[in-house]
């Protein structure tokens, strides 16, 4: 049985992804649903999930990386949801998201996708969290030239949030670049 939360802001999109779950070859159990990233902090402090849907962008000026950012460390796997209509983007965040082991659902998805992504999560459990894990930590820690920049644009550049997710595979890609080249 996976255990999971769903944080998203369309009631709709929590009906589809509760009713796509029931649909799944895998057991997976809704703890809680969410709109608000303060509340998901709390159910997953409290219930410990396995897996969090995230929606990426939400109501009220915050997203799926507002909530990630308020944990210390990451002891659950994310798959990322989000609606865009940028297909080439959405494209290369996917594969970002599945080279670090996360993964990345666009709205609205078939019961096959939604299958496929929980297979990878199976597959990949503890892969998923430590790589979740080494994304924080880099973020935190990491080269700080690197960190600044991708700081910058987060906060400065009004980028699309599936750009945000390429910039942090391409920060952790380069961060283990260049670990392998100090040794």
């Amino acid at each position: 049985m996976i255990n999971c939360i769903i944080v998203e802001d369309i009631p709709g999109h929590i009906q589809y992804l509760k009713d796509s779950l029931k649909k799944t070859k895998h057991q997976v159990r809704v703890l809680k649903t969410t709109a608000k990233v303060k509340d998901a902090y709390a159910y997953i402090d409290t219930l410990t999930p396995e897996l969090i849907f995230l929606d990426i962008q939400m109501e009220h000026l915050q997203s799926g990386f507002d909530l990630l950012k308020m944990f210390d460390e990451i002891e659950f796997s994310v798959v990322f949801t989000s609606v865009h209509d940028e297909p080439e983007t959405l494209v290369y965040a996917m594969r970002a998201c599945r080279a670090c082991d996360m993964d990345f659902l666009i709205k609205p998805y078939t019961v096959e996708e939604l299958d496929a992504a929980l297979d990878r999560y199976v597959n990949n459990k503890e892969s998923s969290r430590s790589k979740l894990r080494a994304l924080m930590t880099n973020l935190a820690n990491g080269a700080k030239e690197l960190k600044t920049i991708f700081l910058s644009l987060i906060q400065k550049v009004e980028l699309p949030y599936v750009w945000i997710i390429l910039c942090t595979a391409i920060l952790i890609a380069t961060t283990r670049i260049l670990s392998l080249k100090s040794r």
